[in-house]
């Protein structure tokens, strides 16, 4: 943090670099984020704002409030008519009211059911997010023109939903719309260069959602992003946590004198506020990073009061405090220690694991790779360092060492005989870690849910520029494998193997009860040879987690379990499938023999984007193991950025198939696709589309 000195003026303060991102020079100087000149007539519209309220647990009749300001610029008396309208689809609800505006005056308008009877809405379509509904959104338009042909318009849109929050007995429980919600997201961060346009930042809401996760922490010192990204957020049903700036860590740990001056942090503050306020995405103000801010009186009891104080977000007062935790880990776990480690728990606000991303990302920012290595440490050398894959000193945990020591003692060192070779062989090693930790972190607290935990943020879920650590996708918008991981344990409906005791679990977040759901569970050899299996029949609740009473038992040898979940008609309703060893040695998937693989693959849809249905059956006798699918351009042989899988990195038994999916947006087609596949240690194949 230096001496702190840049923390006396009020910006996006990261830019002295961090533990995830170099300093950026200059970037303080001048406007970063676009400036609009606008023109009105003598009146203007200002300060809408549009809130609602659900009796709960009555969720069909919602109360609106739509209040908003009329600003007479003029020198002269303005008279005329507000009208108001409400839409959702075919839904619209109108009204009016007259008025007459006094010369450079303001004229304050606040509608309510208590003076507006339409502003009572009977079977409200309501704001869910993502998992967990439909993410319904209305619109409000107030115009007016004046007797003397003035005109003035504005819009919001807004969504209908409720926040409550309580302190269970170990953690913070959110709640949406009367119905708990299990938070499972990220922090975000913005571009470092502050250069990413509003289609990016819908791209990265798309990851969030595709990859099972439900909320993102925009990070404060990162700033707050422009409203592209909350537009987004609310279109798919993302919830955001928006941290306030300048907060305990942004005052140098609160050092006196290094506040900015107040009337600019009010002045901004506020202005953050009434930009974000109408978004049915954002249920968390946080007052501080790692600490409370300095100017949480201010924050609350004048701005939230003022300007936030009907809507029903909640106020937390520290990331790492009130009902919840931070502070990591910071490096990465064995995924059994995610089971027992003491953050895992809880509501934790950031845990950390590296995310390296595949080799067509690492080629474009670091093209040398392989040419130098640190002793012991092939590829790794100081430009990897600076990409953020570095030890921090004494006894700081955040050291990249402990994900190297991993893949070098579960999967052994890359041969460095043929250096593209053995850089590659590294990369693909690196996305098994991936895949592993990141299904275990979230995992080890799907088998807490409610009784000792309540969410999980991992940090990140992004990266501010090309980085090697602290990702599920990367800068380039590529998904590493730990993507697929986090989307697999955040599944609705989920079964997964618990890494401390070995006991099965099962995870139901429906809102309905499931009944004789049959539990399988089978070990093979590396052979496919089955030495173990069990089975079970379980009845779980709605919104929660049961241990299905399967243990699984150690295994001397490296040995694939394979854990299905069917309903009484035998539909599959969840699968999962790991490689276990008691020692973590898996060198032995070293020699895995290649699979055959039968592929068809066709265009289903260009309607709003293209999707592709991919068809995968392992026709061979062999494992298919984390078979990776990419679209890549026929010419370039380059992957498109970013595709949204249905599944990936899976896994066939012989005779097993498969159907996915892939989503392109139609703007990124800038050549004609293939599919290029590959199972671990095999060659790449491609196929083409028909």
């Amino acid at each position: 943090m230096g001496d702190g000195q840049i923390s006396r003026d009020y910006t996006k303060w990261d830019t002295m670099g961090w533990d995830w991102q170099p300093a950026i020079r200059d970037r303080n100087m001048g406007i970063t984020e676009d400036v609009f000149l606008t023109t009105t007539d003598e009146i203007e519209f200002d300060n809408l704002y549009v809130t609602s309220n659900l009796n709960l647990p009555d969720t069909t009749t919602a109360e609106i409030t739509v209040s908003a300001d009329l600003v007479n610029h003029s020198e002269k008396e303005q008279e005329g008519v507000v009208k108001v309208v409400l839409k959702n689809g075919n839904d619209e609800f109108a009204f009016d009211q007259a008025y007459k505006l006094a010369p450079k005056s303001t004229k304050s308008f606040s509608w309510e059911p208590s003076n507006q009877k339409l502003l009572r809405i009977q079977n409200a379509k309501l704001w869910w997010p993502f998992g967990y509904g439909k993410q319904n959104l209305y619109t409000v338009n107030l115009s007016t023109e004046t007797k003397a042909n003035d005109k003035a318009t504005v819009s919001e849109t807004f969504g209908i939903r409720k926040v409550e929050t309580y302190i269970g007995a170990k953690e913070r429980v959110y709640k949406i719309n009367g119905r708990e919600i299990y938070p499972k997201g990220g922090n975000w961060v913005i571009d470092m260069m502050l250069n990413w346009n509003a289609a990016r930042y819908e791209k990265e809401i798309l990851l969030t959602r595709n990859a099972n996760l439900n909320m993102l922490r925009v990070w404060g010192p990162t700033g707050v992003a422009p409203k592209a990204l909350y537009e987004a957020a609310d279109k798919y049903g993302i919830l955001i946590w928006q941290d306030f700036l300048n907060d305990f860590w942004g005052t140098f740990k609160n050092t006196p004198g290094f506040q900015p001056e107040i009337s600019l942090y009010e002045k901004a503050t506020i202005g953050i506020v009434k930009k974000l306020r109408n978004h049915p995405s954002l249920v968390i103000w946080c007052g501080g990073n790692e600490g409370v801010n300095p100017r949480e009186e201010l924050i609350v009891n004048t701005i939230l009061k003022k300007y936030d104080n009907r809507d029903s977000r909640h106020y937390l007062k520290r990331s790492d405090g009130d009902g919840l935790h931070g502070g990591g880990p910071y490096h990465t776990l064995e995924p059994k220690d995610y089971f027992t480690h003491p953050k895992l728990n809880g509501f934790s606000s950031e845990i950390g694991l590296s995310g390296i991303p595949p080799m067509q990302s690492m080629e474009k920012f670091m093209p040398e790779m392989g040419k130098t290595w640190a002793p012991g440490r092939f590829p790794l050398d100081g430009v990897w360092a600076y990409h953020d894959a570095n030890n921090w000193p004494g006894n700081d945990t955040r050291k990249f060492t402990s994900y190297d020591d991993m893949l070098r003692n579960y999967y052994g060192a890359p041969d460095t005989s043929v250096v593209e070779k053995g850089v590659e062989n590294y990369i693909e090693k690196s996305q098994l870690i991936n895949y592993d930790v990141y299904r275990a972190s979230i995992e080890s607290i799907n088998r807490q849910l409610w009784s000792n935990a309540s969410g999980i943020l991992l940090w990140k879920s992004n990266s501010s520029w090309p980085s090697i650590t602290w990702q599920v996708y990367d800068w380039y918008l590529q998904a590493n494998a730990g993507f697929y991981g986090a989307k697999k344990a955040g599944e609705a409906v989920h079964i997964q193997l618990n890494r401390d005791d070995h006991s099965v679990s099962f995870l139901n977040l429906c809102n309905q009860s499931l009944y004789d759901i049959n539990i399988s569970s089978i070990l093979y050899d590396t052979n496919l040879k089955t030495v173990w299996s069990d089975k079970k029949q379980i009845t779980i609740g709605a919104n929660a987690s049961l241990n299905s009473g399967i243990t699984v038992p150690e295994s001397k040898i490296v040995a694939f379990l394979k854990l299905l979940a069917t309903d009484v008609s035998g539909k599959v309703l969840a699968e999962n499938f790991y490689w276990l060893n008691e020692s973590n040695n898996f060198k032995a998937l070293n020699s895995l023999p290649e699979p055959s693989l039968e592929i068809a693959v066709k265009l289903i849809s260009t309607e709003k984007t293209h999707k592709y249905q991919v068809a995968v059956k392992n026709t061979g006798n062999s494992l298919a193991f984390m078979l990776n699918l990419k679209m890549v351009g026929k010419d370039s042989k380059q992957e498109i950025l970013p595709v949204f899988w249905s599944d990936n990195f899976i896994c066939l038994l012989p005779g097993e198939s498969k159907t996915l999916e892939a989503e392109i947006m139609n703007d990124d087609l800038i050549e004609a696709p293939m599919l290029e596949y590959s199972t671990f240690g095999s060659k790449k194949s491609m196929e083409e589309i028909k």
